[in-house]
C-alpha cells in the first residue's frame, strides 16, 4: 500500500457537490426545526426517519441524534453503519447520524436554525460520506483505500499528539484522504451560498485556509522545526512508528526517512492545489445559482493548525 498514490479518483472527479446531499441537508434542517418547535429549549434530539425520496441516495430508519449546545462543543458529526445496517429495497437501512448543534439565543427563541449556522455544512459533510457509503453498499463494491488509511491515521494520531509539528503533518494526511477531501469541498457549498463576496469571503473559511496551507506546506521548514525540537534520533523513532502504522518499510536511516516524508508532503501539496481549484469551481456554481435560481430545482473532527510557525 502506497499512501501517496491513492487520491487519483478524487482528483479526476468533476462534480463538487451532490444534488441529493444538498436536498437532504435542507430536509434534515427542517426535521430538526420541527422538533425544536414541538419541544421548546430541548437539549437533545433522538429521532428515526427516512430520507429516501430521491434517486441516488436512499436512507431508511436513519437514527438522527443531536446534542444541542453541549458543554464541549466542537462542531463534531458522524455518519455510521452498524451491524444491523443493510440494503433493503435499494435503501441503506438502520444507519446513524450524530450532530453537535450550537444555537444562538435568537435561534433558541425562534426555534429555527439560521442560514449561517455551521451545522448546515456539517450535515452536508456527513451526508456526503453517507452518499459514498450508500453507493458502495448498493453496488457491493469494495471501499476505496482512503477509508482504511483513515483508521491508520486515527490510530497514529494518539502517538502523534505527543509530538509538536508531527501531529500537524499527520492531520494534513487526514485532510488529504480521498473521501474526506470530497466531503469537505461538498460542505463548502452551504457556506459559499451565504457569502456576499464569495471570492473574498472564502479566504476566511477554515477549509480554504487548510487547503492553502496544504498546498504550500514545506518539507525543509517542517523538518527543521521537528529536528530543532526533538533531534535526529527521535525523528527516526517517530518515523519508525509511522512506518509501522502505515505499512511502510522502515530503515533506520535519516535520508531514507526524510525521503518518505518529503514524498508524502509533495503529494499533499498537489492535493492542496487541486482542492483550491475545486473550490473555485464550486464558487462558480453558486454564482450561477444566484443569477439563475432555477439552475438547481431538483426535488467532521476538526483540528486547528498554527499556520504562522511554518512561514
Amino acid at each position: 500500500m502506497k499512501y501517496i498514490n491513492q487520491f487519483e479518483e478524487f482528483l479526476t472527479e468533476s462534480k463538487h457537490v451532490n444534488n441529493c446531499v444538498i436536498k437532504y441537508t435542507g430536509d434534515i434542517i427542517l426535521i430538526i426545526d420541527e422538533h425544536l418547535i414541538k419541544n421548546n429549549k430541548v437539549k437533545k434530539i433522538n429521532i428515526t426517519t427516512d430520507i429516501n425520496n430521491r434517486n441516488g441516495l436512499k436512507l431508511s430508519n436513519l437514527n438522527i441524534k443531536v446534542d444541542i449546545n453541549p458543554d464541549a462543543f466542537s462542531n463534531y458529526g458522524s455518519f455510521k453503519k452498524n451491524f444491523q445496517s443493510k440494503i433493503v429495497d435499494d435503501n441503506l437501512d438502520s444507519c446513524s447520524l450524530y450532530l453537535q448543534l450550537n444555537l444562538t439565543e435568537g435561534e433558541i427563541n425562534d426555534n429555527k436554525i439560521s442560514l449561517s449556522n455551521i451545522v448546515r455544512s456539517l450535515i452536508n459533510h456527513e451526508l456526503n460520506h453517507a452518499f459514498e457509503v450508500y453507493q458502495y453498499e448498493l453496488n457491493n463494491r469494495k471501499y476505496r483505500s482512503s477509508w482504511e488509511v483513515a483508521k491508520m491515521q486515527k490510530s497514529h494520531m494518539k502517538f502523534a499528539d505527543n509530538y509538536k509539528y508531527w501531529k500537524d503533518f499527520i492531520h494534513l494526511i487526514y485532510l488529504g484522504l480521498e473521501h474526506e477531501m470530497g466531503s469537505r469541498i461538498s460542505s463548502l457549498y452551504e457556506d459559499i451560498k451565504t457569502y456576499t463576496y464569495p471570492q473574498t469571503d472564502i479566504k476566511s473559511n477554515k477549509i480554504y485556509k487548510d487547503a492553502l496551507f496544504m498546498s504550500k506546506f514545506n518539507f525543509e521548514k517542517f523538518y527543521n522545526l521537528l529536528i530543532g525540537e526533538y533531534g535526529e534520533s527521535l525523528f527516526l523513532e517517530i518515523c519508525g512508528e509511522f512506518c509501522n502504522e502505515f505499512n511502510y518499510k522502515f530503515k533506520n536511516d535519516i535520508q531514507y526517512c526524510k525521503g518518505i516524508v518529503n514524498r508524502i508532503i509533495k503529494s499533499l501539496n498537489k492535493k492542496g492545489v487541486k482542492i483550491l481549484n475545486k473550490i473555485q469551481n464550486l464558487i462558480k456554481r453558486v454564482e450561477i445559482e444566484k443569477r439563475n435560481p432555477s439552475f438547481f430545482n431538483e426535488g467532521h473532527i476538526d483540528r486547528d493548525i498554527d499556520y504562522g510557525i511554518y512561514e
